[in-house]
Order: structure tokens, then C-alpha cells, then sequence
């Protein structure tokens, strides 16, 4: 389940959880978090608001720039909380394993293959590069621990 935020509601969303986790949440970066216990996905307005334009709209290329990177930043959110959902707890496996699952987000929200992959192309290339390094790791390569699909031909991370 994931649910969305207002900027208003965030704040007591996030008193809440840190009351419900004793102080455990680490709320980092991205502006959403993954409850292990719920199984529950919270993020903030924007990223929502990115992915539910494009749904509306049909629109998972944007014209502009800027919208194509939110919209890439907004999947790359939700992929890599569902990894935490799924159990991984370290932030590098899980950004790594978010990035190979990242297109397959966009196709699950309706998004055609090529836009889906074109979309993963640009976060691995220009947004994974700018994270914090608690997000990064070496280890996240063709072939590396936390490749989801060892042996396949072309298109790592996402093919």
C-alpha cells in the first residue's frame, strides 16, 4: 500500500511513525519512508503528485527537463521504499535494488516499456550519481551482490 501526504499531514505523519517505531525512523532524503510492520509506504506530495500526473496525463516523457527528472525521482522513491518493504534494510542495497526495479515501477503504474526504460536511464545516470554516498555503493554493478538479474546480455541496471 502507498500513500500520499500533504505537506500539511507530513509532519504529524512523521511524529507518528517515530512515536510508533520508538524513535527507529530514519527518515532520509527522499522525503518517504516504508513501515515493516504495516507493510505501508508513506511519501510526501510531490513525489505523488509527479507520478499521479503522469498516470493522468498518460505523460511518462514530460517536455520539460524538470519534469522528467521529478517524475524519474518520484519512481525512484516508490522502487526503492518496496525494497525496504520487501526487507532490505541497507540504504545502498536497497537503492541499488530500487534502480533494477525502477522501470518495472513505471510499467506496473502504466507507463510504456520504452518510456519506463528511458525514465530508469535517467535516474541511474544523472540522479543515482548525486545521492548521498549512504545511497551509493560500488557493489551496485553488472554482475555485483545486489544484481537482481545476474547473466542477463545488456540494458544493466534496469533490463
Amino acid at each position: 500500500e502507498v500513500r500520499c501526504w500533504s505537506e500539511a499531514e507530513w509532519e504529524r505523519v512523521i511524529d507518528e511513525e517515530q512515536a510508533l517505531s520508538n524513535g527507529a525512523l530514519s527518515l532520509d532524503s527522499t522525503g518517504a519512508f516504508a513501515s515493516l510492520v504495516t507493510r505501508v509506504i508513506s511519501m510526501q506530495a510531490a513525489d505523488c503528485d509527479a507520478l499521479g500526473q503522469a498516470r493522468a496525463e498518460s505523460a511518462w516523457w514530460p517536455d520539460a527537463d524538470d519534469d522528467r527528472r521529478d517524475l524519474a525521482w518520484a519512481l525512484g522513491v516508490l522502487a526503492h521504499e518496496a525494497q525496504h518493504v520487501a526487507g532490505v534494510r541497507d540504504e545502498a542495497e536497497t537503492e541499488c535494488r530500487g534502480q533494477q526495479r525502477l522501470a518495472d515501477v513505471a510499467v506496473a503504474l502504466g507507463a510504456p516499456r520504452s518510456q519506463a526504460r528511458r525514465l530508469a536511464e535517467l535516474s541511474w545516470s544523472e540522479l543515482y550519481p548525486e545521492l548521498d554516498e549512504e545511497y551509493t555503493t560500488d557493489l551496485c554493478v553488472d554482475g555485483g551482490p545486489f544484481d537482481l538479474r545476474p547473466g542477463r546480455a545488456a540494458g544493466w541496471p534496469w533490463g
